[in-house]
């Protein structure tokens, strides 16, 4: 991330990031920067370009998909994004569910039936692209018809808002495994004794 020289002015003189300044509440342009002259400014390439096969994949969260993070998390952080490309095998089904922050997919290749909380299915093949919304409004499902690979891109890089909550069709009811919420570091608590 560019650092940027703090003005001596005012301030004890050090470098603060884009962020920093942003989430301080100071707006500014590069243009402003320059032109002004009193900021020293040491900008340094943050860039990341990331070859998918040098990627590990891991298990995904439903037998038969495995998922390769390629930025905005582990050694790959990002501010507020998350990107990752996941691969399902043909008939695998993750059943119906939700996530806490809103999910964008696009289809690379393969081919799935997804299906909406109401039941509509949508026949998604290479190209297609899926907006789910937060929250329970938003669930899907899908049931893998061809070898499927597809990018998956959330708003947030905080695993645990991550999170995915399956639905029970008949009452709509909305549960997660322990496993997936201690996995998602979604479980602590101090101990009592």
């Amino acid at each position: 991330m560019g650092r940027i020289l703090a003005p001596t002015a005012g301030f004890d003189s050090h470098l603060l990031s884009v962020k920093e300044w942003w989430d301080i509440g100071l707006n500014f342009s590069a243009e402003k920067l320059f032109a002004k002259g009193s900021l020293g400014v040491e900008i340094k390439s943050t860039l990341m370009v990331v070859n998918e096969e040098e990627v590990e994949p891991r298990e995904g969260v439903t037998a038969g998909q495995t998922v390769k993070a390629i930025v905005g998390s582990g050694e790959r952080p990002a501010d507020r994004i998350r990107v990752a490309l996941a691969s399902f095998e043909a008939g695998t089904l993750e059943r119906l569910h939700w996530h806490p922050i809103e999910a964008f997919y696009f289809v690379i290749s393969g081919r799935a039936i997804v299906r909406d909380l109401e039941g509509n299915e949508y026949d998604a093949g290479p190209g297609t692209s899926i907006y789910a919304p937060a929250g329970i409004a938003g669930a899907h499902e899908w049931e893998v018809r061809e070898p499927m690979r597809l990018l998956s891109v959330r708003r947030c890089t905080d695993s645990a808002k991550k999170m995915q909550f399956t639905v029970e069709k008949d009452t709509k009811r909305s549960y997660i495994d322990l496993d997936e919420l201690i996995r998602r570091e979604g479980v602590s608590f101090e101990s009592h004794y």
